[in-house]
């Protein structure tokens, strides 16, 4: 159950392709062999405001990596600079004029710390 949590600048979010990246992050995690595909669940959230030291241009773009499953810590650490890099280079190709600080955290919570429900759920296809 790997969720990806993004917390983004305005300017910044509406110049990524978001459905793009979270795909191409999607199918890194997945060919790695870290989460399966389907388990994998990315959402932005724009901030209505941001501020960075007093830059009031610069951008945020900080992201959660949520894991449920037990990982050795140097798995996490590979995951957590994968997702960076996907960020890193979408920063990098809009070549913003603008101070944008890019940060990922790892957050490793144990299943018996959340609860979870689901509505009309996909079923997997049978092998």
């Amino acid at each position: 159950m790997p969720h990806l949590r993004i917390e983004v600048s305005a300017e910044l979010a509406a110049a990524l392709d978001w459905k793009q990246l979270a795909h191409d992050i999607h199918l890194d995690l997945a060919a790695a062999k870290w989460a399966a595909l389907d388990d994998l669940k990315t959402r932005v959230l724009v901030c209505a405001d941001a501020l960075a030291g007093q830059d009031h241009g610069a951008q945020q773009l900080v992201a959660t990596l949520i894991i449920t499953n037990p990982r050795p810590p140097d798995m996490q650490r590979a995951m957590t600079e994968r997702v960076m890099a996907h960020l890193e280079g979408a920063v990098r190709a809009l070549q913003p004029v603008h101070w944008v600080q890019c940060c990922v955290f790892m957050q490793a919570t144990r299943r018996d710390d959340y609860a979870k429900w689901q509505w009309n759920a996909p079923v997997s296809p049978s092998p």
